[in-house]
């Protein structure tokens, strides 16, 4: 399976930065063993903001248009080449974080739980305040994992 990583927002950089970039990632103490022995491809993409960037020529503005559309083009290539396809969520790399997520999701419920077993009378309480606030921060915890929680397998267990 081929894998790419895609550096965004990158419509403005010369070829130098870019390699460059590319230099720096090869060279990361924890980057360089994952993406040298997953031979992944390291693409940039952009777009053309006209909000934020004055274009003083409709030539400029052209230049802009071509190399998003070439930037874009290599992506598009390489995903069109690609053999097989497989979900983001259910490469290796992404199953390190199951565990963590399924702790964190396991803590939700278990707040949860203890919430739906308050009365009335004491979810008025400090008491149940307490469990209130305690619930919203494992929401909060669990709220960073939210991509994960579309696998089939995570995404049953709520």
């Amino acid at each position: 399976m081929r894998m790419a990583l895609c550096v965004t927002r990158a419509e403005h950089t010369c070829i130098k930065w870019r390699e460059n970039i590319i230099e720096l990632f090869n060279s990361h103490r924890q980057l360089a063993e994952i993406i040298q022995k997953n031979d992944i491809k390291i693409f940039f993409s952009g777009c053309v903001d006209t909000e934020e960037f004055v274009f003083h020529d409709p030539k400029e503005l052209m230049r802009s248009y071509k190399k998003v559309y070439n930037m874009r083009k290599q992506i598009i290539n390489f995903i069109l080449e690609s053999e097989g396809h497989q979900k983001l969520l259910e490469l290796d790399l992404m199953k390190l974080q199951k565990p963590k997520v399924v702790a964190c999701l396991e803590a939700v419920l278990e707040s949860y739980q203890t919430l739906e077993d308050l009365s009335k009378d004491e979810f008025q309480t400090q008491q149940g305040q307490v469990a209130i606030i305690h619930h919203k921060s494992k929401l909060r915890a669990l709220y960073e994992y939210k991509a994960y929680l579309n696998t089939a397998d995570l995404g049953t267990k709520m």
